[in-house]
């Protein structure tokens, strides 16, 4: 019967960006701190190379919500940890 659209719509996106034809496994890192500390977070995981960052307010606290290859997740949650507690 084939690949569902959105499948495809996915794979065609893949091949846009230069990424083989192979899925990249992922993971969706989130976490809930401070409001102040969100600007530290934010900078922290641009320098990291994360650049799509959802940001839900929660009364007083964010919480964030990335999502990433599975190979820097690891490296996504304690640059979150180390920046949220500085």
């Amino acid at each position: 019967m084939g690949e569902p659209q959105s499948a495809r719509r996915i794979q065609r996106r893949v091949l846009y960006m230069g990424l083989s034809s192979n899925l990249v496994s992922m993971k969706k890192v989130e976490a809930i701190f401070r409001e102040s500390k969100l600007a530290g977070v934010r900078d922290a995981l641009i320098k990291l190379g994360v650049g799509d960052i959802s940001v839900e307010p929660r009364s007083p606290k964010v919480k964030i919500g990335v999502i990433v290859a599975d190979e820097i997740a690891p490296r996504v949650v304690s640059t979150i940890e180390s920046a949220a507690r500085a």
